[in-house]
């Protein structure tokens, strides 16, 4: 008998081993799509309520929101599949645009992950940006184009943040040299004005821009109003 159940069991492990896996549905929070432009969607692509924030990385606001707003948002509300969030860009000034390659710069699904820790680096490059002498400010617009932003990017220390999540001095280059990268984010950019959106952050939910909706705490209610009414 008792070598009857051991064989049992091995048989069962093999079996267990071998038996095709039942596929399992993607989790919201590990699914990051591509949308219409190159923004980054997180979050169940088919979501009742679909959240679009616009964002620019020299935006003393966008960082608070960032700090704020970001994990509640994903823990809370993205998680559960009812709700996605995309993050659209406002490009306002060359460092916004040299910060806003660095986040676009690797694989999609570290996106948000890199936009939060870009956000949480701001102040420090604004700070560095803000102690260079001005002359070193003159000479990104000088030179052949493909090198004024990996220039702009060394001299403000968005390469050096690069470099700290792994990025190499190649890689850097080839990002910042990325002229349709960069054309597509002036595009959004201007599509975002189009729009209507002169601010950031600015929101919209399912399309509908939000007035006078600058923060977390502005932007939390009215999310929840729509979760209600999407039930």
């Amino acid at each position: 008998m008792r070598f009857h159940l051991t064989l049992s069991a091995a048989m069962a492990a093999t079996l267990a081993l071998t038996l095709p896996a039942t596929a399992q549905a993607p989790r919201p929070m590990s699914t990051v799509t591509v949308g219409e432009g190159g923004s980054h969607i997180l979050g169940n692509p088919g979501a009742a309520v679909k959240v679009t924030e616009y964002v620019s990385y020299t935006c003393p606001a966008c960082a608070r929101f960032s700090a704020e707003g970001s994990t509640t948002l994903k823990n809370s509300y993205v998680a559960g599949g009812r709700v996605s969030t995309e993050i659209r860009h406002l490009v306002r000034d060359p460092i916004d645009l040299a910060m806003a390659v660095a986040a676009h710069c690797g694989a999609p699904a570290r996106f948000f992950s890199r936009h939060e820790a870009l956000m949480a680096e701001q102040a420090a490059i604004l700070q560095r940006v803000q102690a260079l002498p001005e002359a070193t400010r003159q000479g990104w617009a000088t030179g052949p184009v493909e090198q004024r932003l990996a220039r702009l990017a060394r001299d403000a220390g968005v390469a050096a943040w690069m470099e700290r999540r792994g990025f190499t001095a190649d890689q850097i280059t080839r990002c910042m040299a990325d002229r349709p990268l960069q054309e597509r984010l002036i595009a959004m950019s201007n599509a975002a004005r189009a729009l209507g959106v002169h601010g950031t952050p600015s929101f919209a939910i399912n399309g509908t821009l939000l007035d006078e909706v600058h923060s977390w705490s502005g932007l939390r209610p009215r999310l929840d109003a729509a979760l209600a009414a999407s039930r």
